[in-house]
């Protein structure tokens, strides 16, 4: 209490500089979106390069060769059928737990999600 008290007495003496809202010089830099444009009364030379979307195809008409490669998603497996020896490496998802019943020990490190506001 006595601290507040002691520094809203220090505020309100120290002397502060007056600033004027009427007098700051705002600059604006740059232009805003859509107010630039490009054409030929401006004295630049527009040059079309490429094609618009989709309006380029390739079919075998034009003299190319097409060739398939690889498979469709989902039409190959693996299997043993297929003299693939297969090994399970690993644990799946949720079936490995640390307990102290294991003589394993547990430290929390740092906060759960929510726990710490700023």
């Amino acid at each position: 209490m006595l601290s507040s008290i002691i520094l809203s007495m220090a505020m309100s003496v120290s002397p502060a500089t007056v600033t004027d809202t009427n007098s700051l010089d705002i600059e604006t830099i740059g232009d805003t979106r859509g107010t630039r444009r490009l054409n030929s009364s401006q004295g630049i030379t527009l040059e079309v390069v490429g094609d618009t979307r989709g309006t380029r195809r390739l079919s075998a008409s034009q003299g190319i060769t097409l060739e398939v490669v690889g498979d469709t998603r989902g039409t190959r497996r693996l299997s043993a059928s297929q003299g693939i020896t297969l090994e399970v490496v690993g644990d799946t998802r949720g079936t490995r737990r640390l307990s102290a019943s294991q003589d394993k020990t547990s430290e929390v490190v740092g906060d759960t999600r929510g726990t710490r506001r700023l």
